[in-house]
């Protein structure tokens, strides 16, 4: 989902090298490509930014004995709650109990200032045992989202993107993308779902990226220009007056 350069390569080698050492898979030589030897990636939408952080989730072990992990778990509450007006996240899933508090404490947090809350999420499960396991859960958080939303005056709007077949019926997208967006200066991706296990039991792996001081206006605009990107895609729509509309938080 992300391609990056400079010295923050040289941490996902050490990440990539540990989670395979850990699996089972013994020692591992990378090539160093200080030079340059490796061909490039085209940049699909690039990100006016010097520096990024990398978050991990990792379940407690024995062999190894390695306490847990939940960088990412803290980086999503901290992202909710800190947000001033916008909150924007596309997810394959939505059943985090953690990831549901912080947004309930955020949206009943008194004196601070109403928020535009998109999800973007699939219109159903793939299959029977997801919508057990994770739909019914996703389904009764969302409902009380709502109610917690009316009640305290926030904006929640929850979505999915479609396409039309040939024969003129609807054909959901699904969605499998997996990040946050807030306020148009923070922005996370990654392999963590909004569930249960991505926050605490899966191995997971996100990269962020956050404009926090007047000097990072380049950033801040680039993320509202990615976020403006994701919204004209899903809507259909492209042109300038459509993506201008789309670049306001209400």
């Amino acid at each position: 989902q992300a391609y990056l350069s400079g010295p923050i390569v040289e941490e996902l080698v050490r990440v990539f090298i540990n989670r395979w050492r850990g699996s089972g898979g013994g020692n591992l030589p990378l090539a160093n490509d200080r030079h340059g030897l490796f061909s490039a990636f085209q940049d699909s939408f690039p990100l006016a930014a010097d520096y990024a952080a990398l978050s991990q989730t990792q379940a407690r072990t024995l062999v190894p004995l390695r306490g847990p992990i939940e960088e990412i778990r803290a980086l999503y509450r901290d992202a909710i709650h800190n947000a001033e007006k916008l909150i924007y996240l596309e997810n394959q899933y939505f059943s985090s109990e953690s990831v549901y508090q912080a947004f309930t404490e955020r949206m009943s947090a008194p004196n601070r200032p109403p928020l535009q809350v998109i999800m973007m999420l699939p219109k159903k499960p793939t299959a029977f045992v997801e919508e057990i396991a994770l739909g019914i859960a996703q389904a009764s958080m969302i409902n009380s989202l709502k109610e917690v939303a009316k009640r305290n005056g926030h904006s929640l709007g929850i979505y999915y993107s479609t396409a039309m077949s040939q024969e003129g019926n609807e054909v959901p997208t699904y969605i499998h993308t997996k990040l946050l967006l807030t306020d148009d200066r923070f922005l996370t991706i990654g392999s963590a779902n909004t569930t249960n296990r991505s926050m605490g039991l899966d191995t997971e792996l996100n990269v962020s990226w956050e404009a926090d001081t007047i000097n990072n206006m380049a950033l801040f605009e680039s993320i509202r220009e990615f976020r403006v990107s994701l919204l004209a895609e899903h809507t259909g729509l492209s042109g300038n007056d459509d993506k201008a509309r789309l670049s306001s938080i209400n």
